[in-house]
């Protein structure tokens, strides 16, 4: 779709209950072949949200539609949430231990602090949330400099720490799981999160 031709023109065209993305050939196909080679370093290479539904219709429409219909837009957004969570849990059942989810069309340079908040940025979160439902309590996230937050201090089962270096390889080694999000911000770093 790189060429312009987006399979919607509108967002009003598009049906939430559309994406049913565990019915798809090529990912039952990814599962399969991720069983066979658990015994490998896997990594899966997902997408946020915002930007599976930017390979649907034009990012531009979409940028707008966060300023006009952004209760549709929301709506859409937690479908794609909710089928993607599904895969990446089944992809990490069938053996990946390495998530990296990159949102390369919607980051907060490109839609504005407000717009990353309140939508694609939400989406992310909303994606790692569920993501988090079916692994274990324990999350470590690593944050880039300045990026903690402190209302999330003292969880149960969280914790943040800003840029970790001597230790990150013991932490890798611990992990049942390690989740990079990639490409947030060109201001900032990627986030990490690892799940024990």
């Amino acid at each position: 779709w790189t060429t312009g031709d987006y399979p919607f023109s509108r967002l009003e065209e598009i049906k939430p209950e559309q994406f049913t993305l565990m019915q798809d050939k090529r990912i039952k196909t990814i599962i399969e072949v991720t069983k066979k080679l658990k015994e490998k370093p896997l990594i899966l290479e997902a997408e946020a949200p915002f930007s599976i539904l930017a390979a649907l219709i034009d990012p531009m429409k979409l940028y707008l539609a966060m300023q006009t219909e952004p209760e549709k837009l929301e709506k859409i957004l937690k479908k794609i949430v909710l089928e993607e969570a599904e895969y990446i849990k089944a992809v990490i059942q069938a053996g990946c231990r390495i998530i990296s989810l990159a949102e390369p069309t919607a980051t907060m340079d490109m839609v504005g602090e407000k717009c990353f908040k309140e939508c694609s940025g939400m989406a992310t979160f909303m994606l790692l949330k569920e993501i988090e439902k079916f692994l274990s309590n324990s999350v470590v996230h690593l944050c880039g400099k300045g990026k903690t937050d402190e209302s999330l201090k003292g969880t149960t089962g969280y914790v943040q720490y800003e840029y970790i270096q001597d230790e990150l390889p013991d932490l890798f080694a611990m992990a049942d799981v390690v989740i990079s999000r990639a490409m947030q911000s060109a201001k900032s770093a990627s986030c990490i999160n690892l799940i024990f």
